[in-house]
């Protein structure tokens, strides 16, 4: 977002300025969007069941397309004119880029589990709530399967010719994007795993209890496990010896950027 850090809330979406955190431009007030996605523009879908697209540098609303039940924010994949996105009526949605026409509706046999993912070699992908996760040709609109799957996924990450799924149960999941096969699958946690931002060939994970684990994808192995005491938000990986997160403070209230080695112990 250059200068520029988007945040959603209950009273809608703001841009602040990156040098001082001031307000630049606001829309919807009272209205909840969910965190936007940006390309060329910021989409960004809502419980009340528009998805907006929004001229970051203005804030004008290009335009905007009205669905049944609330809609996540959209898949943008690199290679179509198209987005994709899904939410609460069971279906998944191919929109123009350009206005927001309506190109492809596909049904879905489950409600999807918040914002579909682009992975890679123009495929998007839908996670479901029976566990399964739905793969559609991001330019033609065409269904070519789904990772099996029984319990709720909750995130999607890929590297190379692999997707990795995490799973409330806390295992993870690594299919292959081609053939949609599964090709292993260990539990890493207790419970709920989550992927968070990561370099390519490695994945940052964390559980409910404030463990974060990152994994070499190159080596296989059970990862690395970083104990953080606090209350930490957002994990990022910046290099391979650094992983930063924010933490909130009490006394004074605020939050705080917080950084720490990537290194196994």
């Amino acid at each position: 977002m250059g200068q520029l850090i988007l945040s959603v809330d209950t009273q809608g979406l703001y841009a602040l300025a990156a040098v001082d955190g001031s307000v630049v431009w606001r829309i919807e007030k009272s209205r909840t969007l969910f965190t936007p996605v940006v390309s060329e523009q910021a989409y960004a879908g809502s419980v009340h069941g528009e998805l907006y697209a929004i001229d970051p540098a203005h804030g004008r609303v290009n335009w905007r397309r009205q669905f049944p039940g609330w809609v996540y924010s959209p898949a943008v994949t690199r290679n179509s004119a198209l987005l994709w996105t899904g939410g609460q009526a069971h279906r998944a949605y191919g929109l123009a880029v350009i206005d927001g026409s309506l190109r492809h509706e596909i049904s879905t046999p489950q409600e999807t589990v918040f914002s579909p993912v682009d992975i890679g070699d123009s495929r998007v992908a839908f996670n479901l709530f029976d566990g399964s996760t739905l793969v559609i040709a991001a330019g033609s609109g065409k269904v070519l399967g789904s990772f099996a799957g029984n319990l709720q996924p909750n995130d999607l990450q890929f590297y190379r010719d692999i997707v990795y799924r995490s799973h409330r149960d806390g295992s993870l999941a690594a299919f292959d994007r081609a053939s949609l096969d599964l090709r292993w699958r260990k539990t890493l946690t207790a419970q709920d795993l989550n992927l968070h931002p990561s370099l390519p060939g490695y994945l940052l994970a964390s559980d409910r209890d404030r463990e974060l684990i990152l994994l070499d994808l190159a080596k296989h192995d059970a990862g690395c496990r970083m104990q953080i005491q606090g209350n930490w938000n957002l994990p990022i990986q910046t290099d391979i010896r650094t992983i930063v997160h924010f933490q909130r403070r009490m006394q004074p209230p605020g939050i705080k950027l917080v950084k720490i080695p990537a290194i196994c112990k």
